[in-house]
């Protein structure tokens, strides 16, 4: 990751059909592994990261076009690696 890797971060995405305002937390693994937490409000509501080019997550209950969506908004902002 870039610049952004260690600062948590705003962003936009569609959550449930509405657009919605996350914060991002730039996270990673023991081993490296870069993720990042999603805070809608007070509450953590996933952690995603992207692995073989797809967007997964690694916690939370959310469907997979928010995931996708959270995905893309984080890649608006953090640049690929």
């Amino acid at each position: 990751m870039q610049e952004n890797s260690d600062r948590e971060f705003l962003v936009q995405a569609a959550i449930n059909g509405m657009k919605q305002e996350l914060w991002i937390v730039p996270s990673e693994t023991t081993d490296g592994v870069a993720f990042y937490k999603c805070r809608l409000g007070d509450q953590e509501i996933a952690q995603l990261r992207k692995d073989d080019g797809e967007w997964k997550q690694v916690w939370g209950e959310i469907s997979t076009s928010d995931i996708q969506a959270i995905g893309m908004a984080i890649e608006a902002v953090v640049p690929a690696e």
